[in-house]
């Protein structure tokens, strides 16, 4: 499970939005991507992307 402070980071920085009307994620990196937030991959896919940028300050328009 994403932690909450790391998800509530990546929002205010302006690289993953989560938009729970249409349930869809965006990531704002390197490339503009949207993907299903209900798939269980997708919250897999949110916690990794945000390790690297934060615990591992791998640059944000480096993930593609």
């Amino acid at each position: 499970m994403i932690e909450p402070n790391m998800f509530q980071k990546g929002e205010e920085l302006g690289l993953v939005f989560v938009d729970e009307q249409t349930d869809r994620v965006t990531y704002r990196l390197g490339l503009e991507r949207q993907y299903k937030w209900s798939d269980p991959e997708e919250q897999v896919r949110a916690e990794f992307i945000l390790t690297l940028i934060f615990d591992y300050n791998y640059s944000p328009q480096r993930i593609v």
